[in-house]
């Protein structure tokens, strides 16, 4: 039963959690044993340096922290799949549009990232959070998915309806098998929102670059942006090792 674990373990702050499956760890010492990584210094609201993130101050953050320049959901994300006024619990672990009550000052379009990749007590720009990279609902999802696959209405219903009613979300009710893989896969972006798999999950549908370009908030990206990146390249050298065996063809007929 899904409902036995918390949403809140989902916060990458809660280490090696019940539900969680498989984590990278990571770990901070002053002066002592680091293992870190930056992905808080992307994902939190920008910081004075003095313990105010965007106009508020956040005690548990401390002063310490350096934040970059943060990344933010994009309107596809936050005006449709979890919006503010929606009904679904993780929309305030996954976006932040206050702190303890108190509104921050840059939210007037798209919420910052929220709490579930902040890192509390964090130093300079490296954290300690683990990375959640495989969970339990990630697993029921994927059940989900391959009940839908064979046309097995029932059981995929039955497994996506595990992860909304844990969401607090209304059960889904069948209208095509179409509507039930596109349902599966916008579950698995609200679920598993920065989790490090969506890309290949839209790889894996075939719908990556259409997303992609459809959805970014970034201009320059779309300028730059081809078909051919759902593949990372393969070096040349490796192409050559292999006799050739190996080639980048997507990319050649790019024109890269």
């Amino acid at each position: 039963d899904l409902q036995q674990y918390p949403l809140e373990d989902i916060m990458f702050r809660n280490k090696n959690t019940p539900e969680s499956i498989f984590e990278v760890q990571r770990t901070y010492t002053a002066g002592g044993l680091a293992v870190t990584t930056n992905v808080a210094a992307i994902c939190t609201p920008s910081h004075n340096g003095k313990g105010i993130y965007d106009g508020v101050e956040i005690p548990e953050m401390g002063t310490g922290m350096t934040t970059w320049t943060s990344m933010r959901p994009n309107s596809y994300f936050c005006d449709g799949l979890q919006t503010k006024k929606g009904n679904d619990k993780r929309k305030t672990l996954n976006m932040a549009w206050e702190y303890d009550g108190k509104p921050f000052s840059n939210v007037g379009t798209r919420p910052w990232l929220g709490p579930k990749f902040w890192c509390p007590g964090m130093q300079n720009t490296a954290d300690f959070n683990n990375q959640k990279i495989f969970r339990y609902a990630d697993a029921v999802l994927m059940m989900s998915e391959c009940y839908a696959e064979q046309e097995n209405i029932d059981e995929s219903i039955r497994y996506l309806n595990m992860v909304k009613e844990r969401a607090g979300l209304a059960p889904y009710t069948f209208k095509n098998i179409e509507s039930l893989m596109e349902e599966i896969q916008k579950e698995r972006g609200r679920e598993l929102l920065g989790e490090f798999q969506r890309k290949f999950d839209l790889v894996r549908w075939g719908i990556w670059y259409d997303q992609t370009y459809a959805y970014t908030n970034n201009a320059t990206l779309k300028g730059k942006m081809r078909p051919c990146h759902r593949y990372y390249p393969i070096p040349d050298a490796q192409c050559a090792l292999s006799g050739y065996v190996l080639t980048n063809d997507e990319y050649l007929a790019d024109g890269l």
